[in-house]
């Protein structure tokens, strides 16, 4: 039951005992001082009981603090049967349908109903047509108020367990995301060795071909020159040849949106799918003015990639910030994460091979976190890099 409905049980509630309690000491059906009295202990003793059953934990307590509000209920129903103090009976249905299950709860309202019976057989005869009609309105009460907050009930464990079924997919949205980095990281990993065994395999086997026709076109060239001539030219198509493979190689290992759309556009790209894939909130902001070398691109655009992978990954953030800015002769990449931190960073592949790359281009890698502040990555390349040895 949400926290306005409980409010509303609230004020009915105590409204109903000071409503009960003025009417008899002010209103037409006053009592004699003594019976006021007693009444005002009782009703006393109605919103202690009530306090406790919202405290209560274990069922058999609530039964029996529920048994003593209708035997309080009734004494009070015993003082003056022709007030209002019907009412009361009501809130204990109620009690008895919030905390109890469905044949439980109809049998404290039974218990409920027969107590008012027997209220009622002290001033009415009973079985007599008024006495009938009077508990038959007050029985359909009962099964409406039994109903209402049954179904309140009802609705709110459907809540819960729907808000427990949306926590249990989040989760498992999060390791399937997780999941799905560590898939591609692999992939990346197990692409860039292939490439490297393809070009090793290749340069390997054309570099061994050429020393070997060197060394003989060392030996031609002083008995037979034409011979040398055409080794030479031999020798040519195999270094275009291993040449292209090195070329074929390092397009391999570009990603495809540079050459698409351009770096600075390809890493706001980037930024953009991963926060509609992760629903990580990414801001990438860039200087008008800065512009990236075909190096340049690659680095900042891996950078920027291992980035973003370890704020969800690792660090379980909710947002993260790009700044793309250009100085004098450096230009820098900075991006900053809102995660959890870390008390320390140990260098592994990802920060690792950032570092390598960063100092082979001639610029630094670095970071700063700390626990509960976030992480925080700076790469700066000089404005010209060179190219990097991997």
């Amino acid at each position: 039951m949400s926290q306005r409905a409980r409010m509303g049980l609230l004020v009915a509630r105590y409204g109903s005992y000071l409503l009960l309690l003025i009417s008899h000491a002010v209103g037409t059906q006053r009592l004699a001082p003594d019976r006021l009295a007693l009444l005002a202990i009782l009703l006393i003793g109605l919103a202690g009981i009530s306090s406790l059953i919202r405290r209560a934990r274990l069922r058999p307590q609530i039964g029996a603090l529920i048994a003593l509000e209708l035997a309080l209920t009734f004494a009070v129903g015993a003082i003056n049967s022709q007030g209002a103090f019907f009412l009361l009976y009501f809130i204990a249905v109620v009690d008895v349908f919030l905390y109890f299950p469905t044949w439980p709860a109809i049998a404290g309202a039974a218990v409920a109903c027969a107590l008012l019976g027997i209220n009622f057989a002290a001033v009415m005869r009973p079985w007599s047509q008024g006495y009938l009609e009077t508990m038959g309105s007050l029985a359909l009460g009962f099964v409406f108020t039994g109903a209402a907050v049954h179904l309140a009930v009802e609705q709110r464990k459907a809540r819960e367990q729907a808000e427990q079924v949306l926590q249990q997919l989040a989760a498992a949205h999060a390791r399937l995301q997780a999941y799905a980095l560590e898939i591609e990281t692999l992939s990346v990993a197990r692409e860039r060795q292939r490439i490297a065994q393809d070009v090793h395999d290749e340069v390997a086997h054309v570099l061994t071909g050429l020393l070997v026709q060197i060394q003989a076109i060392r030996r031609l060239m002083r008995t037979e020159p034409a011979a040398a001539a055409v080794r030479l030219a031999t020798i040519e198509d195999a270094a275009r040849r291993g040449l292209d493979e090195v070329r074929r190689a390092v397009r391999a290992m570009r990603p495809e949106h540079l050459d698409a759309v351009g770096g600075i556009e390809a890493m706001r790209r980037l930024c953009e799918q991963y926060g509609e894939r992760t629903g990580i909130r990414v801001t990438f902001v860039t200087d008008a003015q800065v512009q990236l070398s075909p190096v340049q691109e690659v680095l900042f655009y891996r950078t920027l990639q291992e980035c973003l992978t370890n704020a969800a990954r690792h660090g379980r953030a909710s947002t993260v910030w790009a700044h793309l800015t250009g100085a004098g002769d450096r230009t820098e990449l900075r991006v900053k994460d809102d995660g959890i931190g870390a008390a320390d960073v140990r260098p592994g592949m990802g920060i690792g091979g950032m570092q390598e790359r960063a100092g082979a281009a001639g610029g630094r890698f670095s970071v700063s976190t700390a626990p509960n502040a976030g992480f925080e990555a700076v790469l700066e390349l000089p404005a010209a890099a060179p190219a990097p040895l991997a």
